[in-house]
């Protein structure tokens, strides 16, 4: 790999590396992960990661909703918007309670 950056870097040759390169690297970091966190099936993990659900982002609309009902929520010591600490608690809920409050009228 310290060769192919060498190349890269002051051989001159192409800019962006060649894909054959590309998959020798993934190869060798997919390797070295699976041996320091003694997990033998790295792809598996990265197809989890990438085939997860992800929540829809807050929205300033949400985020209003929310707070409007819950207003200000103590955490360790700090006051915060109750939409901020819901959605980094779980976004899912989040979005649940800003569709109930939707629905309720209090926009």
């Amino acid at each position: 790999m310290h060769n192919l950056r060498n190349e890269q870097y002051h051989g001159g040759g192409p800019t962006v590396p060649q894909l054959r390169d590309l998959d020798a690297a993934r190869a060798f970091a997919v390797q070295v992960f699976s041996i320091l966190f003694d997990e033998p099936d790295v792809n598996g993990l990265f197809d989890a990661y990438i085939n997860r659900d992800v929540p829809p982002p807050r929205t300033t609309d949400e985020d209003r909703l929310i707070d409007e009902e819950h207003g200000l929520i103590e955490v360790c010591g700090q006051m915060e918007n109750a939409s901020q600490v819901l959605f980094a608690i779980d976004p899912t809920r989040y979005h649940q309670i800003a569709s109930l409050l939707r629905e309720a009228g209090n926009r």
